[in-house]
């Protein structure tokens, strides 16, 4: 990869489309550890992010002509990323809603089962884990839109510019989103305790 490591993502682009695989298997070096992150942050499930990723970038491949480079290589794959997560999240979710009538249905009659406890430990480490799964769990609770737009902002980093391009947004509308997500996220801690309502 060493010949490929200086050019740019457009100049290996379009090497790839020229039909080379070695360009391609370059971007995806440079790619794959944000894009299974995003997946990650996403799904919340190691399995089905190594199959959004691998999903996103094969579809990446097999899409290469259109690309246009209007926006960043990066950018057009975090959408296409996204794109692959939603899919994945609604394959799952359907799946998990048929197995919980089929779950309930052998279950009628006997009485329901706690979940398990998730106190937090006295320890700070510990503390900080529970925190910090809170938080996720709050952030599951937002509409979709509004959960992806923080997550590429906060997690990935991105631009409100580049967020934009990614979701094909305007760049007001990705501003909303944050906004309007991060006071849902501050209400729902507030709900739960781990939030002064006047912070």
């Amino acid at each position: 990869m060493k010949a490929y490591d200086r050019l740019t993502d457009l100049e290996l682009v379009e090497m790839a489309r020229e039909g080379q695989e070695p360009p391609f298997a370059e971007l995806m070096r440079r790619y794959e550890d944000k894009m299974y992150g995003l997946a990650l942050r996403m799904t919340r499930n190691p399995e089905d992010a190594l199959e959004v990723a691998q999903d996103a970038f094969f579809k990446a491949y097999k899409a290469l002509d259109r690309f246009r480079g209007a926006s960043a290589f990066s950018t057009w794959l975090y959408s296409i990323t996204c794109n692959t997560a939603r899919n994945k999240l609604r394959t799952r979710n359907r799946r998990r809603v048929d197995q919980t009538l089929s779950i309930d249905e052998e279950r009628e009659g006997l009485p329901k089962m706690d979940p398990p406890s998730d106190d937090p430990s006295p320890s700070d480490k510990l503390q900080a884990k529970h925190l910090a799964e809170a938080y996720t769990r709050a952030l599951d609770q937002l509409a979709e839109p509004f959960r992806e737009t923080i997550l590429l902002r906060d997690s990935e980093g991105l631009s409100y510019e580049e967020i934009a391009s990614a979701l094909g947004v305007s760049k007001g509308t990705v501003k909303s989103r944050i906004s309007r997500g991060r006071e849902e996220l501050r209400r729902v801690l507030i709900a739960r305790g781990l939030l002064e309502a006047s912070s």
